[in-house]
């Protein structure tokens, strides 16, 4: 899983299968087949594709989920899979932080 290197600092939780790990210790490791993102410094992020409609950002993660108080730059990562934490306000998450899992 690729995506796992661009989440430094993240407490994720992963699954896969058991496999032989080389020398040395632990004689054993996990073949990842899947991830979530636990917390972004204590807090569980919102993960998704970043999209934007008529200026507007929203981020799809199974649910369509308003994003404001957009960074400059932003708009440069439409279409990445980005996680974002933040406060939400009148129906919109407010982005306080947020990181690009893949582009």
């Amino acid at each position: 899983m690729d995506e796992i290197k661009n989440l430094i600092g993240a407490e994720i939780r992963v699954w896969g299968p058991p496999v032989d790990n080389r020398p040395p210790p632990p004689q054993r490791a996990v073949d990842v087949s899947g991830y979530e993102i636990v917390s972004i410094g204590g807090v569980a992020p919102i993960v998704g594709t970043l999209v934007e409609e008529d200026g507007a950002f929203f981020l799809l993660s199974g649910a369509k989920v308003g994003l404001g108080s957009i960074p400059e730059g932003f708009e440069a990562h439409v279409g990445a899979k980005i996680w974002v934490v933040g406060p939400q306000h009148d129906g919109a998450l407010s982005v306080q932080s947020f990181g690009v899992i893949r582009n």
